[in-house]
């Protein structure tokens, strides 16, 4: 426990609690005192580890196809999931709670997405229908079936939410080609840097003005597909955001209620796909030719190749 109270003012009484760590021991949460609390949102299982403890516990959620939506496990970073998403392997009875999600699109690091433009990389929430929840203990597996239904609150159908999550699915797709892609070319530049240096101090200056060359056209062509000069909120007042904080908008638009997307966001999707499209093209094309031309000249010289 850590050593301080909290109050919390409900506009009738205050609701006092105390500020635990969790078993990470960095992470915390708030319990309670004087109140009970809200039934966590989502998909709540019950397990049972039986002695000795196992190597590992992993769960699985998968859809009516049998398609693995998401796979956990016990030997997963504990600071990447929420409390109530980490597995334990203590023999004993536990709680996971799955919070329904699709994996996330991938994330760039030292690139912000604009929040004034409300970019995202998070997954969808799963659309109604059956799924399953497959338990693994150190190769013994157990299934057990279960079904997400909508909240009977909203007029939506589930073949609007369906609609909803194949979209968001799409876009989440796509704005994770344009970072797959440009994490692998910071990787390129990366290495064509450090050759730049190790080639100028071999002597060797028209190689290294040639790696040099390569790598400013790398930077180049990943500039249309992401705003590199983009560090935090305020850069979207500064920098014009690029196709992937568009397609992160967009994501977060399409994500905001329960309804059908409408058409536009369909039509501003298929715009942006476009964009993205012709920028992963250039930026392959710009991988494909310029480093493998230079990886050539690099192996005429007899220094290893980059890649």
């Amino acid at each position: 426990t850590v050593g301080y109270k909290v109050s919390i003012n409900t506009g009738g009484s205050d609701v006092m609690g105390v500020i635990r760590k969790d078993d990470d021991g960095d992470t915390t949460h708030v319990e309670l005192l004087n109140a009970g609390e809200n039934a966590p949102i989502g998909v709540a299982l019950t397990y049972r580890v039986a002695g000795p403890e196992p190597k590992e516990v992993a769960l699985s959620f998968l859809n009516a196809d049998g398609e693995v939506v998401r796979r956990y496990s016990s030997e997963d970073e504990a600071k990447e999931q929420p409390r109530l998403m980490r597995l334990k392997t203590e023999p004993g009875v536990h709680r996971f709670v799955w919070n329904m999600r699709y994996p996330d699109a991938t994330r760039l690091e030292n690139t912000a997405l604009s929040l004034y433009w409300g970019g995202s990389t998070v997954g969808p929430v799963a659309a109604p229908g059956k799924y399953q929840a497959r338990l693994e203990i150190d190769g013994q597996e157990w299934t057990q079936e279960f079904e997400i239904v909508r909240d009977p609150r909203i007029t939506a159908t589930d073949d609007d939410l369906r609609a909803q999550f194949e979209l968001l699915i799409e876009v989440r797709d796509k704005l994770g080609q344009v970072h797959d892609l440009v994490k692998r070319s910071r990787s390129l530049r990366e290495q064509i840097s450090a050759w730049e240096s190790r080639l100028n101090d071999a002597g060797n200056a028209d190689l290294a003005n040639e790696a040099e060359r390569v790598r400013e056209q790398l930077l180049e062509a990943e500039n249309n597909l992401v705003e590199s000069r983009s560090r935090g909120a305020a850069d979207s007042f500064n920098y014009p955001p690029k196709v992937n904080s568009k397609l992160a908008s967009l994501q977060s638009t399409v994500s905001y209620g329960d309804s059908r997307p409408p058409e536009q966001t369909r039509e501003v999707f298929a715009m942006l796909s476009q964009q993205a499209d012709d920028g992963i093209a250039a930026l392959q094309q710009m991988i494909d030719r310029e480093v493998a031309q230079l990886n050539q000249k690099l192996a005429e010289s007899g220094v290893p190749a980059i890649g």
